[in-house]
């Protein structure tokens, strides 16, 4: 849930995530993940391998600047499971 009524996304939780939730290094990156999403998005950065943002479409993309925090988090959040499961050859 946002934090209070300035809708600014503090420790508490949003969209079923709380902020150092996940255990260990988990922790650590799921947290980034949602700082990332929470600010503006370069959708270029971070390479072509286990990066959440290759898994956010076009069309969502566009939209992201009018998305509230809690769907930012959610999607992105959800991205960087599929990117986390990515297998190399």
């Amino acid at each position: 849930m946002l934090n209070g009524d300035n809708g600014n996304v503090g420790s508490d939780a949003c969209c079923g995530y709380r902020m150092g939730s996940a255990p260990g290094k988990e922790e650590a990156v799921s947290d980034l993940v949602v700082r990332e999403a929470l600010g503006p998005v370069d959708w270029e950065a971070g390479g072509r391998i286990y990066n959440w943002r290759n898994y956010v479409g076009p069309k969502v993309r566009a939209l992201w600047d009018d998305l509230n925090p809690e769907l930012r988090i959610a999607i992105a959040l959800d991205a960087f499971e599929l990117a986390s499961r990515e297998e190399l050859e």
